[in-house]
């Protein structure tokens, strides 16, 4: 419900539309995690684009050393229509390239 989805097993989190405006939350004991979805409305939930610390985030997730260790901001615009924001998607831990596995033998 605010956005972020863990992936078990890993250190990282899937990112989707939040279903709150605005909203803070402690982490790490004594550190806040601002989430806020400008836009956000009961047509309006797709991701148009994301901002991490105020940086523009093209990952498809975060880590959770991005926003989960020292707090931060993750910050959603919404809208009506799918968009293709996100251009990276988290690799496998297994994952192994050809390169790699021909240099292995």
């Amino acid at each position: 419900m605010i956005g972020l989805y863990p992936v078990v097993t890993q250190p990282i989190y899937l990112i989707s539309s939040p279903w709150f405006p605005d909203l803070n939350m402690t982490v790490n004991g004594n550190r806040t995690l601002r989430i806020t979805a400008e836009g956000l409305g009961q047509e309006s939930y797709y991701v148009q684009s994301v901002k991490v610390n105020g940086v523009e985030w093209t990952k498809s997730w975060v880590t959770h050393e991005d926003v989960m260790v020292e707090g931060g901001t993750i910050e959603f615009v919404l809208g009506e229509s799918e968009k293709v924001w996100e251009v990276e998607s988290p690799g496998s831990p297994g994952h192994v390239t050809l390169e790699e596995k021909v240099g292995i033998l």
